[in-house]
């Protein structure tokens, strides 16, 4: 989808928020101790969402961004970093109570929210300066194309990483690793009512055990390596071919995690990640 170049704030943009508001909804809702603020941030975060919607703009819309647009996607794009920030304060109230997926949503937050405050003071300045010299001098503001460029690097680090810090004695040991847990419980629950008896299952489970931690690994350095070498100038002319592996690769493991049946259910942490 070619981002609206008339929407008060991109496309993209607004999807990220859409999809941090889901998860910030799963985690706030489904608990009853947390802090008031992080209620009034989700209070304000579906209110912003409903002010982009009724501020987009109609397809036949072609005309230059009016002052009033200007000043208008200016206010949203500080809005909507303070409640980044607001989301960012919230991990750090959690600590030490903290998964990675956490800290990754903290710094992938804190990087959005300085994006659009440098954007939101952009815009400002614009309307100053057209209001002072009655023309439109309107300077570039900041691509989202390098804020989407500086995301994907950010994850490929964080992916390669945790597949990197994986190769260890407790990860790789069928008998304590958690990839384990996960592989048999998804043949447990999905497999077992197909399969003819209990003896089948569990030789089955036999089976897998010893490969599902190296699985495991060989999926999240393809997903790490895969966004990590697509963003590089180096690889340019391969980098359709490294997207599509990491991107597929990502969202079919979170995928997987979130087909996790009980007791070992993590669907927000796949939410959060894939967000």
């Amino acid at each position: 989808m070619a981002p609206n170049h008339h929407a008060p704030i991109d496309i993209r943009i607004q999807l990220h928020f859409f999809l941090t508001t889901v998860a910030a909804a799963l985690e706030v809702l489904g608990e009853d101790e947390y802090p008031t603020f992080t209620r009034v941030n989700l209070l304000g975060r579906v209110l912003i969402l409903l002010g982009l919607v009724w501020l987009q703009p109609q397809p036949q819309q072609e005309q230059p961004e009016s002052n009033t647009t200007k000043m208008t996607s200016s206010i949203l794009q500080f809005s909507m970093a303070l409640a980044y920030l607001a989301s960012v304060a919230f991990c750090f109230y959690k600590m030490p109570f903290c998964f990675e997926s956490d800290l990754w949503s903290a710094q992938t937050d804190a990087v959005v929210a300085v994006f659009l405050l440098v954007r939101a003071a952009q815009s400002n300045d614009n309307v100053d300066g057209n209001s002072n010299h009655h023309h439109n001098d309107s300077k570039p503001s900041v691509p989202v194309d390098h804020l989407s460029a500086t995301l994907l690097a950010m994850y490929g680090c964080f992916y390669t990483a945790a597949g990197f810090f994986k190769l260890n004695s407790h990860f790789l040991d069928p008998d304590a690793s958690c990839a384990t847990i996960f592989a048999t419980l998804h043949l447990h629950y999905y497999a077992g009512p197909w399969l003819p008896s209990t003896d089948h299952l569990v030789a089955m489970a036999a089976a897998i055990k010893p490969w599902a931690p190296l699985a495991t690994l060989a999926v999240e350095l393809v997903m790490g390596l895969g966004l990590t070498l697509g963003v590089q100038e180096w690889f340019h002319q391969r980098q359709w071919i490294l997207y599509r592996i990491g991107l597929p690769a990502i969202l079919y493991f979170h995928g997987a995690v979130c087909a996790t049946p009980r007791p070992v259910d993590i669907s927000f942490f796949a939410v959060q990640c894939a967000a």
